[in-house]
C-alpha cells in the first residue's frame, strides 16, 4: 500500500454509529472516489487497501454523480459523469445527424 493510501484509510472512519456502521469522513470519501476514477485504478483494491467494501464505494459514487448531474450543461459534462468512456468514434457527429454504430 502506498503512503498517500495508508493515510487516506487513517482518515476515512471518523467514528462508529450505535449500531457498528462505520461514519465516513466526506472529503476522504471523495479522495476515494476521485482515485477509483482514475484509469489505471483497481476499484477493488483501493477499496480493500481503504478497509472500505467495494460495494460502499460503488454508492458513494453513485451519490456523486447524483450530486454533479444537475451541474452538467454540455455532452462532454454528461460523459464525464459514466463510469465507462464512450470511444469518440460513438458519438454522434456535431451537427445532431447519426453515424452509422452512434451511442446518442
Amino acid at each position: 500500500m502506498s503512503d498517500g493510501m495508508e493515510e487516506l484509510a487513517r482518515r476515512l472512519v471518523v467514528g462508529r454509529k450505535s449500531d457498528g456502521r462505520s461514519v465516513y469522513d466526506e472529503a476522504a470519501k471523495a479522495e476515494l472516489v476521485a482515485a477509483c476514477g482514475r484509469p489505471s485504478a483497481s476499484v477493488l483494491r483501493l477499496a480493500r487497501e481503504c478497509g472500505v467494501n467495494a460495494n460502499q464505494r460503488s454508492r458513494w459514487d453513485l451519490r456523486a454523480m447524483l450530486v454533479a448531474l444537475p451541474k452538467a450543461k454540455t455532452v462532454e459534462d454528461f460523459e464525464a459523469l459514466l463510469p465507462w468512456r464512450l470511444e469518440p468514434t460513438e458519438r454522434c457527429s456535431a451537427d445532431g445527424t447519426w453515424r452509422k454504430g452512434a451511442v446518442c
